[in-house]
């Protein structure tokens, strides 16, 4: 029942931010005719049958979650970026990012757009530039990680999968924590570690200049003794 549910949920709130979709600002920058990003601004996706929905109750999890995950990575996020919008880390209480306000903004900047996605367990992708993986949000399924000395990188549900490596050759053990990743950057030979890759991707824009100056915080109020409303006006 908890998986059901929570795939149900996944499908409701994606759906719910559909209608967002092709909704081209009348000042925004003209992109390239061919430019996937272009496309999907151009199109009401709500509105033109041409188009298969984004998500499906007849799909799994994960073909949904790939769906959605595509549709963010075509309009011009980059997949690191993507998983942290979709798979964002508990990050409020987390003594690590208790002095980073660049990836706390980039957080409260999202949390506001998109829903998280609660599952798959564990996502690898690769665009053939990065490869990378990211664990749920619960931390469900055990994902560990080790870096040779000669630059191999390997990642497994369980350590000893790998056999006939050396434990001198080993420069490094990790595993992952609910909400993080790892990546690879093949072009230039990169290893990339979780709180190096949210700094990386929050960096790029003023997400904490945006929180400050948009976001509005509603503090809790007391119940009023007076009525404001008749039952006629309600």
């Amino acid at each position: 029942n908890g998986e059901i549910n929570t795939l149900l949920g996944n499908i409701n709130w994606v759906r719910s931010r559909e209608s967002k979709l092709g909704k081209k600002e009348a000042n925004s920058t003209k992109l390239p005719e061919n430019d996937a990003k272009s496309f999907i601004e151009e199109h009401d996706f709500q509105q033109d049958r041409q188009f298969e929905a984004i998500v499906d109750n007849n799909k799994s999890d994960s073909a949904n979650f790939d769906s959605t995950f595509e549709l963010m990575v075509e309009s011009g996020k980059s997949p690191m970026e993507a998983l942290m919008v979709l798979v964002p880390e508990a990050y409020k209480n987390k003594p690590s990012l208790q002095n980073n306000e660049q990836i706390k903004s980039f957080y409260r900047f999202w949390e506001a757009q998109q829903e998280p996605w609660d599952g798959p367990a564990l996502l690898v992708w690769s665009d053939g530039k990065w490869v990378g993986a990211c664990l749920d949000r619960n931390g469900l399924r055990p994902a560990r990680y080790l870096v040779t000395k000669k630059g191999l990188v390997c990642m497994m549900s369980e350590t000893g999968v790998l056999t006939n490596l050396e434990e001198n050759d080993i420069l490094e053990k990790g595993r992952l924590g609910p909400g993080q990743m790892i990546a690879c950057d093949l072009t230039e030979g990169e290893f990339y570690r979780n709180d190096e890759i949210k700094k990386r991707v929050a960096s790029k824009r003023p997400y904490k200049e945006w929180v400050d100056a948009h976001m509005k915080e509603l503090l809790p109020q007391k119940f009023s003794q007076r009525r404001e409303y008749s039952d006629s006006e309600l």
